[in-house]
C-alpha cells in the first residue's frame, strides 16, 4: 500500500512537472484529496496496459517512477 501511494504521488507529481492537461479548467472540477487517494498503482504496471510497453515515453515514465520510489536512490521522493 505505501508503495502505491508513492507511485501514485510520483505520477502526480511527474504530470504537474509536464504541464496540467486541461490546465484552464475550473477548480472546481479538479479531483478531490479523496478521489487522489483512490488512485492505485500496480507494482507490476498493469494499469498501463493501454501504452506501448516497448515506446520510449512508457520506459522514461517506467524508470523514473522506479528510480524516485527507491529509498537508496539520491532521487528518492519521500
Amino acid at each position: 500500500m505505501k508503495t502505491s501511494k508513492k507511485l501514485a504521488s510520483a505520477l502526480i507529481a511527474l504530470g504537474l512537472a509536464f504541464g496540467a492537461v486541461g490546465a484552464d479548467m475550473a477548480t472546481t472540477e479538479a479531483a478531490s484529496v479523496s478521489e487522489i487517494a483512490q488512485i492505485n498503482v500496480k507494482k507490476d504496471g498493469s494499469n498501463f496496459q493501454y501504452w506501448n510497453q516497448d515506446s520510449a515515453s512508457f520506459k522514461a515514465l517506467k524508470a523514473y517512477v522506479e528510480d524516485v520510489t527507491n529509498p537508496s536512490s539520491p532521487n528518492f521522493i519521500p
